[in-house]
């Protein structure tokens, strides 16, 4: 079975390349043979991580509500086994699916508790990733712009605390942010 394991986890490896060259479709194609494996050795980490991001693919392909469903299958075999770190993770992407297909209530909910479990693990990098999606859904959503910044603010010290690039967009975002405000 460690070679079939293996496989699986060198498929959902593959379907990440797919991802990053845009070809979704082959990429949910291999997805669905690593979680397969995963299904057929019984290995509930292959499947929650394959299912979260076949989750993630479908929502890039404007398939959010299908993608909603793989990410909420993968969160309950994630509780199952009590994975509170890769629970945040799961969360994140649920918050961001159910913003993708406008529903507001949802979404916040799931950024909040993704905020909420990544903060009890102590996983900084994962803090600044969820507070700076969050910001920018907030910021599309034109509701409440003030927190939308004040999110994107605590983003952005986080993310510069770790080194992650990615307070680079946010830093971006909150520049273009601030400049639409004193354009009003």
């Amino acid at each position: 079975t460690g070679d079939r394991a293996g496989e699986g986890c060198n498929l959902n490896h593959l379907a990440g390349i797919y991802i990053d060259m845009g070809d979704y479709n082959r990429a949910i194609k291999t997805y669905e043979e690593a979680l397969a494996i995963g299904r057929e050795l019984g290995d509930k980490r292959i499947e929650i991580v394959v299912l979260a991001n076949l989750g993630a693919s479908y929502s890039h392909l404007d398939e959010a509500r299908k993608g909603i469903e793989h990410i909420k299958q993968s969160l309950t075999l994630n509780r199952e086994i009590g994975d509170k770190f890769g629970e945040g993770l799961i969360l994140h992407l649920l918050a961001n699916a159910f913003g993708q297909i406008g529903n507001s209530y949802e979404a916040k909910e799931y950024y909040e508790q993704a905020l909420r479990s990544i903060r009890e693990v102590g996983d900084l990098r994962g803090e600044g990733w969820v507070l700076g999606s969050y910001s920018v859904f907030l910021w599309n959503d034109q509701e409440d712009r003030a927190k939308a910044i004040a999110l994107a603010e605590q983003s952005l010290k986080i993310c510069d605390s770790v080194e992650d690039s990615s307070a680079m967009i946010v830093r971006d975002n909150l520049a273009s942010w601030r400049g639409q405000l004193q354009a009003l």
